[in-house]
């Protein structure tokens, strides 16, 4: 099968075996997968040479190992990646999305995942897309549900407002979620083309720079969700926090981060952490895109073959796209033939 491989700090095309179907599992033909900001960060990591990313999958099912019933072969599924082991201390307290056990098999960052033709995953978690969805729609189940566990970490009384920083799909994402509960949100993001997307969700306002807002203290400002990772958005969540509001981490980021202490403390600003998801969000997620409240056009979701990966995550970093899906059914393009009478020339 074609696949996208993590080599040399990059990400290329190359060819691996079919995945083959354990007890419990199922091979999957992907049709879409979404690229993620985490995934961008992958081939920084030298642990990650060899990996196949993607953790946003949709496909249909094709084949099953021993276990799994045959009746789902055929069907259109949305996968969770993370496979939480349901014994350990955070499973126990029923917060799987914390389970330290689940990152070695997670699909795509701990084993293979969907930036190819073919990906396996245990039949526990994949969710059956609901007809009339689209395996681009479906794709979007797993984003919305990391968006909707931030958002379930802080409280949203009537009267609340929230600034986004970061407008990328994530935060973008989290301003849908916002939105849909009546929260008037403030988004910054410097980037044009995902500052006009916030813009067309209906967010408040729109501002290129944090600098631009003053400091909530004696605001309104009840929750910032920090979605952009960039080095010192941290401690500027926390500054614009009001007094008493709460700070969501939602991006992940291989900076360490400074909180400075008198504002922080001054105002009892909670600061949180937002980490993975349950099934129950990924439910959710899966809903809210059949629902209509989230779409590949409400992000400016973009498909790209496979051999466009490299591209697509250099658009992404830059800012030049918003959202991007790999689409593995998109064949090699076929060279043109050459005439047996025609001369190569030096």
């Amino acid at each position: 099968m074609r696949a996208v491989v993590i080599a040399d700090a990059r990400v290329e095309v190359a060819d691996l075996p079919d995945p083959a179907p354990t007890a419990g599992e199922v091979v999957i033909a992907v049709e879409r997968c979404g690229i993620c900001g985490t995934d961008l960060r992958l081939p920084e990591d030298p642990r990650a040479d060899g990996l196949v990313p993607g953790h946003e999958i949709a496909g249909r099912v094709v084949d099953v190992g021993p276990q799994v019933n045959r009746s789902r072969v055929g069907m259109l599924v949305a996968v969770k990646p993370s496979d939480p082991c349901g014994h350990c201390g955070p499973c126990r307290r029923e917060e799987p999305n914390s389970c330290p056990n689940q990152w070695p098999t997670h699909i795509g960052l701990g084993r293979n995942g969907g930036y190819a033709e073919y990906v396996s995953a245990p039949a526990r978690s994949i969710v059956v897309v609901p007809d009339g969805l689209t395996a681009a729609d479906a794709a979007l189940a797993e984003p919305f549900a990391v968006a909707l566990h931030g958002l379930s970490l802080a409280p949203t009384p009537a009267g609340t407002t929230a600034t986004v920083l970061g407008a990328g799909p994530l935060g973008l994402l989290i301003t849908v979620a916002l939105l849909e509960r009546g929260v008037e949100v403030t988004v910054v993001e410097p980037r044009p083309a995902r500052a006009a997307a916030a813009r067309s969700l209906g967010a408040a306002a729109i501002h290129s720079s944090s600098l631009e807002l003053e400091e909530g203290s004696y605001g309104t400002t009840s929750l910032v969700f920090e979605c952009s990772g960039a080095a010192g958005m941290a401690a500027e969540a926390v500054r614009l926090a009001r007094t008493g509001g709460s700070v969501i981490l939602m991006a992940t980021t291989s900076q360490p981060f400074v909180l400075e202490s008198h504002s922080w403390l001054r105002k009892e600003v909670t600061v949180r952490p937002s980490v993975g998801y349950s099934m129950t969000d990924f439910m959710a997620g899966l809903r809210a895109v059949a629902g209509g409240l989230v779409s590949p056009a409400l992000l400016s979701t973009e498909e790209r073959p496979l051999e466009e990966a490299q591209a697509s995550f250099d658009a992404l970093r830059d800012g030049e796209a918003v959202k991007i899906q790999l689409d593995p059914t998109v064949p090699v393009p076929a060279a043109a033939p050459r005439m047996a009478d025609e001369v190569l020339l030096p």
